[in-house]
């Protein structure tokens, strides 16, 4: 008997359901193609009355979309988290570049009211000055000495040099 109606599978139909199976595992990487693959598998269908494999083109579509949904959704909470550490790490370092400047500060007033009378013609000097040390009737005064370069010029930019005495800025 001879079938003059023999209908032949549309390749991209098992294509976009083997990719769209696949996509399970690899998520995106084999999801975007199943999607792509049932589309023209569903339109040469539709075009070509003697091609099969309709429900294996939509099969492979709906896989290939769930698991591009579920990698979206799982993207979204770890894209968020990510941007918030982000966030927390420079509020943390901006609150000890404060601490830092606000150290430095104390112990530059503390050196005065112990009889410091030396004027600073720079920051950068007086804050050389106070991390190397400030020696005052057998006293010494210091801050910063433990604290990198990096540190320093953060801290730096909380303090300002008024009349030869650092101040404090927030």
């Amino acid at each position: 008997m001879n079938n003059s109606n023999t209908s032949k599978t549309e390749p991209l139909a098992i294509c976009s359901l083997v990719l769209g199976i696949l996509s399970i595992f690899f998520l995106i990487f084999t999801a975007l193609p199943a999607i792509i693959c049932g589309h023209i598998a569903r339109k040469r269908i539709r075009n070509n009355t003697t091609l099969t494999g309709r429900g294996m083109a939509l099969a492979g579509l709906i896989i290939g979309y769930v698991s591009l949904s579920l990698t979206v959704l799982a993207l979204v909470p770890i894209l968020v988290m990510s941007n918030m550490a982000n966030t927390d790490k420079h509020y943390y370092d901006v609150a000890k570049a404060q601490r830092s400047a606000q150290n430095i500060c104390s112990v530059a007033s503390l050196a005065r009211i112990a009889g410091y009378t030396n004027t600073w013609e720079t920051k950068e000097r007086a804050i050389q000055e106070i991390r190397t040390g400030i020696f005052i009737n057998s006293q010494s005064f210091e801050s910063g000495s433990d604290m990198s370069s990096e540190e320093i010029e953060s801290a730096s930019k909380h303090l300002n040099l008024v009349d030869g005495q650092l101040l404090y800025v927030p």
